[in-house]
């Protein structure tokens, strides 16, 4: 199972990639030791997996950082940067999982926050508020949480009008 995750990454990579940092990579698999990871392959791996994140290749970037968690499960990074990648792909209980890992790991927790209530605003905006103002709370410079939330509660002051419209209207 092992060797068939690491030759479906290196497949994904030698289709998808093109820069330096990827030639890098190739190295790696291509060395008689590729299968022993040390730091400085993982660095390299890390590297891939940002540059998939960064050319909004998320199923890559899932895999990778998957890959890398395997290595270190104390690196908020790699879960905040897969929580946003299966966000992105719409697969949310994912990305709320990693998100809250991220913020276990105190890494950019405010952000980590306000992307749960971006997940969450999909479904229920009351529990978006909780997050948003949760964001709020870590940085009270986080504009874009503000904003968010005052969407939010826009959206269920507007809800609840209409509610009452109806209500009013039957009666």
């Amino acid at each position: 199972m092992k060797q068939y995750v690491l030759f479906l990454i290196l497949f994904i990579m030698t289709i998808s990639c093109k820069s330096q940092k990827d030639k890098n990579f190739k190295e790696i698999w291509n060395s008689q030791d590729s299968l022993v990871w040390n730091q400085n392959n993982l660095k390299k791996l890390e590297s891939i997996a940002d540059l998939a994140y960064q050319k909004d290749e998320y199923s890559n970037a899932i895999i990778l950082y998957s890959k890398l968690i395997e290595f270190d499960t104390t690196n908020g990074k790699y879960y905040y940067n897969r929580g946003y990648s299966y966000s992105m792909l719409l697969n949310m209980n994912l990305a709320i999982q990693d998100y809250l890992k991220s913020i276990s790991l105190n890494y950019r927790v405010s952000k980590a926050y306000q992307n749960i209530g971006i997940n969450y605003g999909h479904i229920n905006d009351s529990i978006a508020i909780y997050y948003f103002k949760k964001a709020i709370e870590n940085d009270s410079k986080n504009e874009k949480a503000k904003t968010l939330l005052d969407e939010c509660i826009k959206r269920i002051k507007k809800s609840k009008a209409k509610g009452n419209e109806i209500i009013k209207r039957d009666t």
